[in-house]
């Protein structure tokens, strides 16, 4: 979403670091800066290490679980 974003505004996003990504937006909108989006981007940017095997970042096992039941907390929502 945020890569399709800073292509929206003319920018370039890459790799994989979301907070990196996040501040590339908070450039054209102050709203990223936002602790939530913080939050959401650093625990969320472990999980590239799963998806991209040379990617340096750490996954622990307690980061794994509870992403792992949220994302089933989020499939029993929509059912």
């Amino acid at each position: 979403m945020m890569k399709a974003y800073l292509i929206c505004k003319g920018a370039h996003g890459w790799g994989h670091d979301l907070d990196t990504l996040r501040m590339q937006c908070a450039a054209f909108d102050d709203s990223y800066l936002s602790v939530r989006y913080a939050r959401h981007c650093a625990f969320l940017t472990a999980f590239a290490a799963v998806r991209y095997p040379d990617y340096t970042a750490s996954v622990n096992v307690g980061d794994a679980t509870r992403g792992i039941e949220q994302r089933k907390a989020d499939i029993r929502f929509r059912v």
